[in-house]
C-alpha cells in the first residue's frame, strides 16, 4: 500500500508486486463536538495536524512519525 509516498522512485515495491495507492484518499474531516477525526489512508500527519489544531485537538501516535508520513502506517488516538 502506498499512503504518503516515501519512495517516489518506487524502490519500496517488489518487482511484479501489486501497488494499492491511497494518495487520493487523503481527506480529513473533524467533528469537534465528538472530538473525533475521520482520516483517509492517504492523508499525511501534517494534514491531520492542520485540520485538528483549530479545534484544539492533538494527535497521539503509537510510534514516532514525521509530518509527511502517511496515516496508514501508524495507530492514532485523540487527546484534547
Amino acid at each position: 500500500m502506498r499512503g504518503g509516498g516515501h519512495s517516489a522512485a518506487g524502490s519500496a515495491v517488489a518487482e511484479g508486486a501489486v501497488m494499492i495507492d491511497l494518495s487520493r484518499l487523503a481527506g480529513v474531516r473533524v467533528d469537534p463536538q465528538a472530538r473525533r477525526a475521520h482520516v483517509g489512508g492517504g492523508a499525511s500527519w501534517a494534514a491531520v495536524n492542520a485540520a485538528t489544531a483549530p479545534h484544539r485537538l492533538a494527535v497521539v501516535v503509537a510510534r514516532p512519525v514525521t509530518p509527511g508520513s502517511p496515516v496508514s502506517r501508524s495507530a492514532a488516538a485523540w487527546d484534547g
